[in-house]
Parts: structure tokens; sequence; C-alpha cells
């Protein structure tokens, strides 16, 4: 490779996803022109505002997959432009092991360098990447939710045109061994929807609380291990007035950090089992304090209140909730002589202390250490696989022409008006199959409409078969008027819902709702011919 990876002035740690751009001249539209591409997690590549693809295949710290886009259909004579977007998660996954964000690129024409990525490329944080957002799970790492208020999905067309550019800083000592990827690139297909199954109003019918505890507990730990610890979640919890309501966890302990909980003077047991506890609220203030006592693999809690008149958690500091400390952690030797142990199942007599408080006031009275959660590490109704599980439908409506634009390719919407107030619209979408691949939207909405979109596989007896454990979904927010956006993020469904929360009175107008099915395409020349004789 000829250019030098780069990002951005400083290297933050977090999940986050950088713009890059560079122009280059073309003179000879014949000659063949090619893009040699690399990049850390992941990478959106546009031509001259023409989406290229995906990319890369697998990497490690140790070694990268160069992927190589021919371009030379996509030339113009004169200026080009190269628009890249990388996101970086800022932690490990399952599937990717954590490394600095980083980009590298050449484009080559007969061996001569058009363009490399180096100090002269430009970049830009994508404002709209919402970095906080709950994961799809502890397999796939970080969902795609973006506020287009902040970014533009739309950037790629005219970079140029943009103001807040900066100039790009070469990463320095990078060893990272190059190799080009052996196989054929990944071919990309839209996939138009094949009919329109439900169209509905759902009332909210839950509070989902998303508490991301590894930087409060862990500190800057960047891997994705099991952790079998033990340790406390809490909050103050405020109610209208006494009331019976639930409490339920919608993952088990491999996708979430739950336990057994007290509130107030009565304790509530919870395991794997029994994730859906009836609660006894009192008026005014009520004490909540979680076990988190066993072995996760993530270290995300949600919490679903559902309550006939809604909790607020009282902001005595930061976001409200809290965890103690110090954690009791087990730690596993993986040696191949050591004991690998299964759940933690002890308390120390100082947790069994702390568990035996009914107040805030008490637990501080202990002289135990409280730590507070900051408000960017605690999200209200953001875990859509909640939102759409525990929605409540209020009215169902035939399927009519004019929610069936997005079957066909641009020559028409689909229209969905406002409900009523206090009420969300819902539309449920078959693509006829099981696709994997990229959300791409086309839409006019009012400013602030939230658009959340969950993928699904099956349909049994007309019901949504929900997949726990699997926050299989993307969130876009609007900006005002018409607007486009293609999610980073790979998913997999044949179903999708999409659950609408309108910011003003115009309708939502949904030109197109596609998915770029990416996969290893085959040629389909083989052939198969069956005679008695040969049996």
């Amino acid at each position: 490779m000829f250019g030098d990876w780069i990002w951005l002035a400083e290297q933050e740690q977090k999940n986050q996803r950088v713009l890059f751009w560079d122009g280059f001249m073309v003179e000879d539209l014949d000659a063949p022109c090619d893009v040699w591409i690399c990049a850390t997690d992941k990478y959106m590549l546009f031509i001259n505002g023409v989406l290229q693809g995906m990319g890369p295949a697998r990497s490690t710290r140790q070694e990268g997959w160069i992927d190589r886009y021919e371009i030379t259909s996509q030339l113009r004579k004169g200026k080009n432009t190269i628009a890249v977007s990388v996101w970086n998660y800022g932690y490990s996954t399952y599937q990717s092991l954590y490394d600095h964000g980083k980009l590298i690129f050449d484009i080559l024409q007969r061996g001569e360098v058009l363009v490399s990525s180096g100090e002269s490329t430009w970049y830009m944080k994508d404002a709209g990447l919402i970095p906080g957002a709950p994961k799809r799970n502890v397999n796939l790492g970080p969902a795609d939710y973006y506020d287009a208020q902040c970014g533009d999905g739309s950037w790629f067309l005219h970079p140029d045109k943009i103001n807040g550019w900066q100039k790009s800083v070469v990463c320095k000592q990078v060893n990272k061994r190059l190799r080009e990827l052996p196989e054929r690139k990944r071919t990309i297909e839209a996939k138009l929807p094949k009919r329109i199954v439900r169209i509905q109003d759902v009332e909210c019918d839950c509070q989902v609380f998303t508490v991301n505890l590894r930087h409060v507990l862990f500190a800057d730990r960047r891997d994705a291990d099991e952790t079998n610890l033990n340790a406390f979640l809490g909050c103050v919890l405020r109610s209208e007035r006494c009331q019976r309501g639930v409490i339920s966890f919608p993952n088990r302990r491999w996708n979430g950090i739950f336990g057994s909980f007290r509130v107030g003077e009565k304790v509530y047991e919870a395991s794997d089992a029994c994730r859906e506890i009836q609660v006894e609220m009192q008026e005014g203030e009520n004490f909540f304090l979680m076990q988190i006592h066993g072995k996760y693999d993530d270290l995300y809690s949600h919490i679903e209140f559902r309550f006939e008149h809604p909790l607020t958690v009282c902001p005595v500091k930061e976001s409200g909730f809290f965890v103690t400390l110090p954690a009791t952690v087990l730690t596993t030797c993986q040696d191949g002589r050591h004991e690998i142990y299964e759940d933690i199942d002890f308390f120390t007599e100082e947790e069994t202390r702390v568990f035996s408080c009914c107040s805030l006031e008490e637990l501080q009275g202990r002289a135990t250490k409280v730590k507070w959660i900051p408000e960017n590490d605690v999200k209200q109704d953001a875990y859509i696989l909640s939102l759409m599980r525990l929605g409540k439908v209020v009215t169902e409506y035939a399927v009519k022409k004019n929610h069936l634009g997005i079957l066909w390719n641009g020559d028409d919407v689909t229209l969905l008006s406002p409900p009523e107030p206090g009420l969300e619209k819902r539309i449920i979408i078959d693509f006829g199959d099981l696709y994997v691949g990229y959300l791409s939207l086309i839409l006019k909405a009012s400013r602030g409409t939230i658009l959340d979109i969950y993928g699904f596989e099956n349909m049994y007896q007309g019901e949504v078969d929900y997949t726990i454990g699997l926050n299989n979904g993307a969130r876009y927010i609007c900006r005002e008027g018409w607007q486009s956006y293609t999610s980073m993020a790979k998913m997999g469904m044949r179903y999708a819902m999409i659950r609408v929360v309108f910011g003003g009175e115009e309708p939502l107008l949904l030109q197109r709702f596609e998915l770029l099915h990416e996969t290893y395409r085959i040629a389909n020349s083989g052939f198969f011919t069956c005679e008695n004789e040969l049996l």
C-alpha cells in the first residue's frame, strides 16, 4: 500500500463513526482503475456518491484484509471524489477484537497513484451516530442508532459542500500485515418488500432503562470476556401512587445483567426462568437494589417497568442509578490445569449486609462506597426489543393502496398518518425470504420523528416470534423534509417491524425501504444428470 493509516487528531476510545473524503483527477476514462482499502472496524465506500461496498473481511490486530474495487465505470473526466465512512466499535465483540480506529486506501490507474490516504485526506466525526446506544447483543456488537438532526446521511454526495472538515493525522507505529482478500468480494443486491402484513396503532406499555455498567465497574476494559461477579445496581424510584405492576428483564444472563432485587423492605427472586415479577410500589419514593450475582457475558442491564402510572428515577446524582464498590470478581485461569468456575455462588458478609439495606440513607450509612453512573451510560426507551415486544395494539387497520408504495422501486410512497395523541404507528413488512444485509431508507418526515426498526425471522400463527437476547434493531431520528440513510450494521431478517413516533402532525412518506442483501455470489454454472444406466 502507498497510503498511510489515518484517523482523528485524538484517539478517543469509544463507539464512533468518522467520515473521510479526498479528491483525485482523472484524464483517461478507459484505463482500468482500482480502489484498495482496509479499515478498523467497518467501512462504507463511495466513489462520486455511488456506494461501492462494505468491508473489510474479519480482521485481527495483527492482520487485515484489503478489498479491491474496480471503479472505472464510475469515473468522470476531471475531478472525482472518494468518500469513506469508518465505524470503530471501541471494544471487542464475539466477532471482532478491539483495535484503534484507522483507515488506509489507494486509488491506482495503470500503476500510477491517483490518490492515497494521508495528511491531505479530510475527516470529520459523524455527529449523527448515537454512541451510547444499546448493543444488538454481546455477539454482534453495537446497533446502528442515528440522529439525522445532528448528522447527514447523504454527506457523501457532495462532501466538498459541507463545512467542518479537518486534515487527517497519520497513525504512528501501526504493525498490521495487510493481505489481499483472495475471494471475490461480496455482492450487494437490493431486496424490496413483497407485502405489507399489518398496519397498527400501538400504545407503549412499558418503560425500559438500559444501563451500561462496563465503564463504572471496569473503567477502560475493552474485551468481550464473560464476567463472574458480585455487585449491586440500584436507584430510587418515585411512584405517583400505591400501585401493583411488573418489573421484568427481556434477556437471559447471556445478554444482560439482572438478578434478585428488593423494593424497600421486600425481596423479589429473579432467575433466567423467572424474569417477570409482580411488584408492589408505595406512593412516593421506593428504594430499588438489585443483585448482580453470577456469570454474565454482557455488561448491559435492561430493566422493564410495566406500571399503569409511569415511574420516575429520582435524579439524586448523575443518572440516578448507582453501583456499589468494590465488586467481587471470580477470575478463571484457562490454562488446562485450574478449575473453570460455574456461576459465582457466594456472597461475602459485607455483600450480605449491603443487600439488607432498605433505603439509600441506610446504605450510605454503612460506609458502603456508592458510585453514581453518568447520564450518558443510561438510556430510557432505547432497547428496541422491549419496545416492540411489549407494545399494546390498540387499533388494527386494513392494508390499503396508500400503504403499498415501498413494494415498488420509487414509483409511489407508503403514507402513514399520525395516530391519536399518546399512540404510535406500527407497520410490519415481509421481504418474502430471509436475507442478510443493510437497511436503506428514503423518506419525508417531520423533524424529530423516530423510526425504530426490528428485524425478525418468523411469524407463528400470525404473531411475531421474538428472538430473546437479540436486539436486532436500528433507530433513525429524522430531520425535516426528504432524506436518505443506509445503515452500516449488517442485519438478518425476513420481516421488519417499524415503530413510528411522530415528531409533528405531518404524515410520514416512506418512498424506499429496502435491504441491501450482501453475499458471496456463485455462478450457478454446475449441472446434474442422472440415468438409470449410470446408477
